[in-house]
């Protein structure tokens, strides 16, 4: 579902199921509209029906690197913040990643373009990912309990091979002191 923004200002929508046993399920999602811009929603209705609706919000996501080996290490995340997707109330313990819902081993906030994004770093290993894989999806909620859902492409590469960009190679448009606090936060997690 997506709500297109032909003004600004709040939007609410509401959801209604019901299941079998006749127990209603009542969900609002709430955002901003903004003039031109779009907020995706993924709404997913489970064929048994017991079973809630799940809606989540599409999210940016950026995985570093995205040409990978199956071999161990760690991954980086990267998700977007926008005008109306404060990164700041993410809840980072609901945060998983990859069919093995690998949790994050730690996460910073950081500014790219004068955007506030968030960091967080992953065992490679626990993110279950597999030789055929094309894509990797981080899921996880809003303290306001909003899910959310973001995707990228990844490249699986043969284990022989040298992974060709690091965690550190996508902070060239971040300030020096900002780009030195990133290679401590890496720092410490990977010890």
């Amino acid at each position: 579902m997506q709500v297109y923004g032909t003004g600004n200002g709040p939007y609410a929508i509401d959801f209604m199921s019901m299941t079998a046993s006749q127990s209603a399920t009542h969900t609002i999602i709430t955002g901003t509209a903004e003039t031109g811009k779009t907020d995706t929603y993924l709404v997913t209705i489970s064929s048994n029906p017991n079973s809630p609706i799940v809606i989540q919000r599409k999210v940016h996501i950026n995985v570093i690197p995205n040409s990978i080996t199956l071999n161990d290490g760690t991954l980086g995340v990267i998700i977007s913040g926008e005008s109306d997707f404060d990164v700041k109330n993410i809840d980072t313990n609901s945060v998983r990643l990859g069919t093995g819902k690998a949790k994050p081993l730690g996460n910073k906030g950081i500014l790219i373009n004068k955007k506030r994004n968030l960091l967080l770093l992953f065992n490679k290993k626990q993110t279950g990912i597999a030789q055929n894989d094309t894509q990797i999806c981080l899921t996880g909620n809003t303290k306001d309990g909003t899910g959310f859902i973001g995707c990228d492409a990844i490249t699986i590469l043969p284990k022989t091979t040298h992974e060709q960009s690091s965690l550190l190679s996508l902070f060239d448009n971040i300030d020096s002191k900002e780009t030195s606090d990133i290679h401590q936060f890496i720092d410490t997690i990977k010890d």
